[in-house]
């Protein structure tokens, strides 16, 4: 289950894909990106992969967005005792390896173009889960 609410998506962050057994959960808020609703409106509907949780979408009346969490991780231990850990962004540039990186933020990805975005608003959605990939199936509307 999703929470939308205003310009905040609430969201479960699962350790594991759920087809494990030792599989820890917490809750988490992304905001939704100013740019996307200030040119399509409040959020209506949003979507989250059943099994692994990888990929978030959101839509307004017009266009959607995605929430890519394939790169978020954080420790079982680091929630029991209710630690905030900050989020890191990798730069290849620096040099520094993936392993002192962790957790990485989770990214909004948005249409480069706008234009493109403005001519379908979303009726449904649905995440197809694979091993290594995420798909989206939407209805679209065109408007």
């Amino acid at each position: 289950p999703l929470m939308l609410g205003g310009d905040v998506i609430t969201y479960p962050l699962m350790s594991q894909p759920l087809a494990t057994s030792d599989v820890s959960l917490r809750w988490e808020e992304s905001k939704i990106p100013s740019s996307y609703i200030a040119a399509n409106g409040p959020c209506r509907i949003a979507a989250i992969g059943r099994d692994r949780g990888r990929s978030i979408a959101v839509a307004s009346s017009r266009g959607l967005c995605i929430l890519d969490l394939s790169r978020t991780s954080w420790q079982a231990s680091d929630v029991e005792r209710n630690e905030t850990i900050p989020c890191v962004k990798n730069d290849s540039d620096t040099g520094t390896s993936a392993s002192q990186l962790t957790p990485l933020c989770p990214q909004w990805k948005l249409f480069s173009n706008i234009n493109d975005e403005q001519q379908f608003g979303v009726v449904s959605f649905i995440w197809w889960e694979s091993s290594s990939d995420d798909f989206i199936l939407a209805v679209v509307e065109y408007v």
